[in-house]
Protein backbone atom coordinates (compact mmCIF):
# COMPACT_ATOMS: atom_id res chain seq x y z
CA UNK A 1 0.00 0.00 0.00
CA UNK A 2 1.55 3.39 -1.35
CA UNK A 3 1.27 6.27 1.04
CA UNK A 4 -1.42 8.12 -1.58
CA UNK A 5 -3.75 4.68 -1.32
CA UNK A 6 -3.42 5.48 2.03
CA UNK A 7 -4.73 8.87 1.96
CA UNK A 8 -7.60 7.89 0.04
CA UNK A 9 -8.27 5.19 2.35
CA UNK A 10 -8.65 7.35 5.21
CA UNK A 11 -10.48 9.73 3.24
CA UNK A 12 -13.41 6.90 2.54
CA UNK A 13 -13.23 6.04 6.72
CA UNK A 14 -15.45 7.44 9.15
CA UNK A 15 -13.34 8.58 12.14
CA UNK A 16 -15.78 6.04 14.21
CA UNK A 17 -14.70 3.48 12.37
CA UNK A 18 -10.96 3.95 13.60
CA UNK A 19 -8.84 2.85 16.38
CA UNK A 20 -5.86 1.78 16.77
CA UNK A 21 -6.36 -1.57 15.72
CA UNK A 22 -8.12 -1.03 12.74
CA UNK A 23 -6.79 -2.80 9.65
CA UNK A 24 -6.29 -0.13 7.45
CA UNK A 25 -4.45 -1.87 4.50
CA UNK A 26 -2.01 -4.38 3.90
CA UNK A 27 1.71 -4.51 2.93
CA UNK A 28 3.40 -5.35 -0.47
CA UNK A 29 4.06 -9.01 1.19
CA UNK A 30 0.56 -9.37 2.87
CA UNK A 31 0.76 -8.20 6.31
CA UNK A 32 -1.71 -6.49 7.69
CA UNK A 33 -1.01 -2.33 8.41
CA UNK A 34 -2.98 -0.92 12.06
CA UNK A 35 -3.43 2.31 11.96
CA UNK A 36 -1.30 2.14 15.12
CA UNK A 37 1.38 1.01 13.13
CA UNK A 38 1.49 4.06 10.40
CA UNK A 39 4.64 6.38 11.46
CA UNK A 40 5.84 7.71 8.26
CA UNK A 41 4.11 9.77 5.45
CA UNK A 42 5.58 11.03 2.66
CA UNK A 43 3.41 12.89 -0.25
CA UNK A 44 6.27 14.74 -1.93
CA UNK A 45 4.72 15.41 -5.28
CA UNK A 46 1.48 13.73 -5.60
CA UNK A 47 -1.46 15.04 -6.59
CA UNK A 48 -3.22 15.49 -3.74
CA UNK A 49 -5.38 18.49 -2.96
CA UNK A 50 -6.49 17.75 0.86
CA UNK A 51 -5.75 15.53 3.82
CA UNK A 52 -8.90 13.56 5.44
CA UNK A 53 -10.09 14.80 8.78
CA UNK A 54 -9.47 10.96 9.49
CA UNK A 55 -5.50 11.62 9.87
CA UNK A 56 -6.17 12.77 13.54
CA UNK A 57 -6.55 9.16 14.05
CA UNK A 58 -2.96 7.98 13.35
CA UNK A 59 -1.60 8.28 16.87
CA UNK A 60 1.66 6.97 16.31
CA UNK A 61 2.13 9.16 13.24
CA UNK A 62 5.65 10.91 13.53
CA UNK A 63 6.60 12.54 9.83
CA UNK A 64 4.25 13.86 7.26
CA UNK A 65 5.59 15.29 4.05
CA UNK A 66 3.30 16.54 1.90
CA UNK A 67 5.86 18.98 0.16
CA UNK A 68 5.02 20.41 -3.40
CA UNK A 69 1.71 19.12 -3.25
CA UNK A 70 -1.21 21.43 -4.23
CA UNK A 71 -2.54 20.88 -0.46
CA UNK A 72 -4.57 24.02 -0.18
CA UNK A 73 -5.55 23.69 4.59
CA UNK A 74 -4.67 21.37 6.85
CA UNK A 75 -7.53 19.59 8.49
CA UNK A 76 -8.05 20.50 12.31
CA UNK A 77 -7.72 17.20 13.37
CA UNK A 78 -3.76 17.65 12.62
CA UNK A 79 -3.47 18.55 16.15
CA UNK A 80 -4.52 15.09 17.18
CA UNK A 81 -1.28 13.95 16.04
CA UNK A 82 0.79 14.36 19.05
CA UNK A 83 3.55 12.18 18.73
CA UNK A 84 4.22 14.03 14.98
CA UNK A 85 7.23 15.75 15.01
CA UNK A 86 8.27 16.43 11.23
CA UNK A 87 6.07 18.07 9.43
CA UNK A 88 6.75 19.50 6.07
CA UNK A 89 3.40 21.35 3.96
CA UNK A 90 6.01 23.71 2.11
CA UNK A 91 5.86 24.42 -1.56
CA UNK A 92 1.65 23.79 -0.86
CA UNK A 93 -0.94 26.23 -1.52
CA UNK A 94 -1.43 26.77 2.06
CA UNK A 95 -2.82 30.14 3.32
CA UNK A 96 -3.20 29.59 7.33
CA UNK A 97 -2.18 27.04 9.59
CA UNK A 98 -5.10 25.44 11.98
CA UNK A 99 -5.34 26.79 15.52
CA UNK A 100 -4.63 23.40 16.20
CA UNK A 101 -1.74 22.90 15.21
CA UNK A 102 -0.16 24.09 18.46
CA UNK A 103 -0.73 20.64 20.21
CA UNK A 104 1.61 19.22 18.78
CA UNK A 105 3.98 19.63 21.98
CA UNK A 106 6.66 16.71 19.91
CA UNK A 107 6.99 18.73 16.99
CA UNK A 108 10.56 19.12 16.51
CA UNK A 109 10.43 20.50 13.02
CA UNK A 110 7.81 22.85 11.03
CA UNK A 111 8.61 24.24 7.17
CA UNK A 112 6.05 26.28 5.58
CA UNK A 113 8.25 27.48 3.19
CA UNK A 114 6.98 28.45 -0.07
CA UNK A 115 3.68 28.79 0.61
CA UNK A 116 1.10 31.32 0.78
CA UNK A 117 0.96 31.68 4.32
CA UNK A 118 0.24 35.37 5.49
CA UNK A 119 0.37 34.71 9.51
CA UNK A 120 0.89 31.63 11.96
CA UNK A 121 -1.47 30.84 14.58
CA UNK A 122 -0.77 32.31 18.13
CA UNK A 123 -1.22 28.49 19.30
CA UNK A 124 2.44 28.15 17.53
CA UNK A 125 3.90 29.05 20.91
CA UNK A 126 2.92 25.77 21.85
CA UNK A 127 5.42 23.84 20.24
CA UNK A 128 7.25 23.76 23.31
CA UNK A 129 9.32 20.80 21.69
CA UNK A 130 9.87 22.41 17.99
CA UNK A 131 14.01 22.78 16.73
CA UNK A 132 13.85 24.20 13.26
CA UNK A 133 11.12 26.53 12.11
CA UNK A 134 11.26 27.14 7.91
CA UNK A 135 8.86 30.33 7.12
CA UNK A 136 11.25 31.22 4.00
CA UNK A 137 9.92 32.83 1.09
CA UNK A 138 5.78 33.35 2.53
CA UNK A 139 3.85 36.22 2.68
CA UNK A 140 4.32 36.52 6.12
CA UNK A 141 4.48 39.93 7.85
CA UNK A 142 4.62 39.33 11.26
CA UNK A 143 5.52 36.80 13.54
CA UNK A 144 3.44 36.20 16.79
CA UNK A 145 4.45 37.14 20.48
CA UNK A 146 4.03 33.89 21.14
CA UNK A 147 6.65 32.39 18.95
CA UNK A 148 9.03 33.95 22.28
CA UNK A 149 7.46 30.71 23.96
CA UNK A 150 9.95 28.21 21.69
CA UNK A 151 12.71 28.58 23.81
CA UNK A 152 14.28 25.11 22.08
CA UNK A 153 14.69 26.57 18.60
CA UNK A 154 17.75 26.11 17.30
CA UNK A 155 16.74 27.31 13.67
CA UNK A 156 14.66 30.04 12.47
CA UNK A 157 14.15 30.78 8.29
CA UNK A 158 12.80 34.08 7.51
CA UNK A 159 14.31 35.03 4.65
CA UNK A 160 12.06 36.41 1.46
CA UNK A 161 9.54 37.17 4.03
CA UNK A 162 7.59 40.46 4.22
CA UNK A 163 8.71 41.17 7.78
CA UNK A 164 9.36 44.60 8.92
CA UNK A 165 10.16 43.97 12.69
CA UNK A 166 10.11 41.12 14.73
CA UNK A 167 8.01 40.66 18.35
CA UNK A 168 10.25 41.80 21.67
CA UNK A 169 9.54 38.12 22.64
CA UNK A 170 12.11 36.82 19.83
CA UNK A 171 14.46 37.64 22.58
CA UNK A 172 13.93 34.79 24.40
CA UNK A 173 15.01 32.48 21.98
CA UNK A 174 18.26 32.47 23.23
CA UNK A 175 19.60 29.52 21.16
CA UNK A 176 19.13 30.50 17.58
Amino acid sequence: MTDLELMYKLAEMKEEDLNDDTIIGYSDDGKPIKVNEIYFINLYHEIIEEIPETIGKLSNLQSLNVRDTQLTSLPKSIGNLTSLQSLDVSGTQLTSLPESIGNLTSLQSLNVSYTRLTSLPESIGGLTGLKSLYVRETKLTSLPESIGNLTGLTSLDVSGTRLTSLPESIGNLTSL
